[in-house]
């Protein structure tokens, strides 16, 4: 492996935003870097859209219980009168 492959394997492995990414996509020569940048963005894209299920499934169960928590004070106001 030749310096310049090493330091853009290098880079990739230290790269943190998608700026390094497509910065690093622009001028590298090396096919197999830019194979992984690919899969990199990809399993980055797998994890965003996850990320987005979990908070709209931890909103949806605090609206379930906001709306227990209300029926149930409701009926208990309904007990007492």
């Amino acid at each position: 492996m030749n310096e310049q492959a090493m330091s853009d394997w290098l880079r990739l492995i230290n790269a943190e935003t998608e700026e390094d990414l497509t910065e690093l996509e622009q001028n590298t020569s090396i096919p197999e870097v830019k194979k992984t940048i690919n899969i990199v963005r990809e399993l980055s894209a797998d994890e965003a859209v996850r990320q987005e299920a979990l908070e709209r499934e931890k909103q949806l169960e605090e609206e379930a219980n906001a709306i227990s928590v209300s029926c149930q004070k409701t009926s208990r106001e309904e007990q007492n009168d």
